[in-house]
């Protein structure tokens, strides 16, 4: 039986639409870039897997094990950038855009013209509606997902860009014929959780409902925790 374990400020038991679960926070080693995936999986997850376990892990990971990173050195940063960087409040998720490198990101990813959209929507939102979220839902997923550029976290991997992984589905459904575990690729923070990817299995137990519940308060945590795999077991029986 393993020994669940929450970062500080989160909690290890939850209730799911009437289920009780156990959540374990799993501390790996250090992840450099080009690092193994399957082998994180091999070595952290293997051996305390039980069949009816879900296993979570965040998305700029598999990201940074793929290698799917940008170096801050080959971006130019405009001047759009950097006056539209200067228009965005930080957040307790972290910096986000207000970072002139995200946001030139977002410039290079989605486009100037949408971009400018998108923020000139997310004035009218907050003025007249009093409501936020305007400019990421038109900017898109991708922009919404970059991590790293100096935002928060580990300084060796927080320097870099790392955007969403392309390959979330793949991996997932390798990981599930490989060693039978049901893996989540989710994009989270502490201000959202968004579920990339998947295995099969997944939504034949669980709705999607279910799911984000059970990642909402970002159980992997904001900063340098190391833990960005979360298990979820069922607590009955324990």
């Amino acid at each position: 039986m393993i020994e669940f374990f929450a970062n500080p400020g989160k909690i290890v038991d939850i209730t799911v639409n009437g289920v009780p679960y156990k959540r374990h926070a799993i501390k790996t080693n250090f992840i450099e870039i080009g690092d193994s995936y399957t082998a994180l999986i091999e070595k952290y997850i293997v051996p305390i897997y039980e069949e009816g376990d879900l296993v979570f892990s965040a998305s700029k990971i598999l990201s940074i094990c793929s290698s799917n990173v940008i170096n801050p050195d080959d971006m130019k940063v405009g001047k759009w950038a950097v006056y539209l960087s200067g228009k965005v409040e930080k957040t307790p998720a972290g910096y986000g855009l207000s970072l002139p490198l995200k946001m030139q990101y977002a410039i290079d990813t989605a486009g100037l013209p949408r971009i400018l959209f998108a923020a000139a929507v997310s004035v009218v939102g907050k003025k007249l509606f009093r409501r936020k979220g305007w400019f990421y839902k038109i900017a898109g997923k991708k922009v919404t997902g970059i991590d790293g550029f100096g935002d928060a976290g580990q300084e060796a991997n927080n320097l870099i860009g790392i955007p969403l992984p392309d390959n979330a589905r793949e991996i997932c459904d390798e990981i599930y014929s490989k060693y039978g575990i049901c893996l989540i690729v989710t994009d989270t923070n502490d201000l959202a959780s968004s579920t990339l990817a998947a295995s099969a299995p997944v939504y034949k137990k669980w709705t999607k409902k279910d799911i984000a519940e059970m990642i909402q308060d970002n159980p992997y945590g904001q900063g340098n925790e190391n833990t960005p795999f979360i298990l979820i077991r069922r607590a009955e029986g324990l």
